[in-house]
């Protein structure tokens, strides 16, 4: 990381989910809408159909879940609690 970039994590409060499908007998994608402190900002996660039910369960069974928008990761936070 580039000296005076620190951390820029912002509190995701709220997903909705989006299924895109592609053309005929392509697989789709899901587009997961990340709100961010209450509605000051939002993100998009967008993940194949394959990968679509894992990033579900995370979201599930996670407490509560922060976005490093310098990294882009997605950090699940008490995870089976």
């Amino acid at each position: 990381m580039p000296a005076g970039q620190g951390k820029n994590i912002r509190r995701v409060t709220s997903v909705d989910v989006v299924r895109s499908k592609q053309e005929e007998g392509a697989p789709g994608s899901y587009t997961f809408e990340l709100t961010l402190d209450d509605g000051v900002e939002e993100y998009l996660l967008v993940v194949p159909d394959s990968e679509a039910s894992t990033v579900a369960r995370l979201i599930q069974h996670s407490s509560s879940m922060q976005l490093d928008k310098n990294t882009d990761d997605l950090i699940f936070e008490n995870y089976g609690s």
